[in-house]
């Protein structure tokens, strides 16, 4: 057998072949971050163009059975926190929320060392169910310690426009027992502890980048559930159910 010297050229090195994997993981790493970089920069300038001025929440408690200020907010007697906890954990869009990404990561096999199987199937989606669990009891938890209103309402405007804006302002506000919109610490609380949960029960998923990220997405995810709760999409396909 004759071996040319274009066999050996081809040939690669352990330590060559650990160095572009290291290089490849590099390059992951750096694009990672500035995904997560661009994405906190744009949460923070819709912040800052979404928050009401000084004057706006100096406004005094409502009086019982008054309309709130802004359009879409309760007062806290509309509020039952136990009852709303129950249907994000239980109901139909957060089923929704649970099928979907244990879906999308069978699809895409995440983590990889998890093959395309039921029983992988399975573990994904206790692993997302538990995700939800985080979620929610986090968020409900610092939304009453915060006195925030809990639930998305649907908003009282009229226009496809106007209940839009709607939707996506309540992906990062939320309101307080004065009908007035903050900044939505319940909802990032939730996403985080969430998404460290997740990087827990999930193989090499645990890192700060992908915990970020992963908190990033579950933020940004719940425009879906907005929408659905906004245009009463469930609603419509079921005549009339709710959660």
């Amino acid at each position: 057998m004759v071996i040319s010297r274009s066999d050996f050229a081809c040939s690669r090195s352990p330590l060559e072949m650990t160095q572009t994997a290291q290089d490849d993981w590099g390059v992951k790493r750096t694009t990672a971050r500035w995904r997560v970089r661009g994405a906190l920069v744009a949460v923070a300038v819709f912040l800052v163009v979404t928050q009401p001025g000084k004057a706006a929440l100096a406004q005094p408690t409502l009086p019982t059975g008054s309309v709130a200020p802004y359009p879409g907010s309760r007062t806290e007697s509309e509020i039952v926190r136990s009852r709303e906890y129950r249907a994000d954990l239980l109901g139909f869009v957060a089923l929704g929320r649970v099928l979907w990404s244990s879906g999308y990561d069978q699809t895409v096999q995440s983590p990889k060392v998890w093959p395309r199987t039921a029983e992988s199937y399975g573990r994904r989606l206790l692993t997302r169910s538990a995700q939800l669990v985080a979620i929610e009891s986090v968020r409900h938890g610092v939304a009453a310690a915060l006195e925030r209103d809990p639930a998305y309402v649907k908003c009282v405007c009229e226009g496809v426009g106007p209940r839009m804006g709607h939707v996506l302002k309540a992906v990062v506000t939320d309101f307080d027992m004065e009908g007035q919109r903050r900044i939505g610490w319940p909802r990032f609380a939730g996403a985080l502890a969430g998404s460290m949960v997740l990087g827990q029960l999930q193989p090499d998923q645990g890192s700060a980048e992908t915990v970020a990220f992963r908190a990033l997405t579950t933020i940004g995810g719940s425009i879906i559930g907005n929408t659905v709760k906004e245009f009463a999409v469930w609603e419509r396909l079921t005549g009339g159910a709710k959660h």
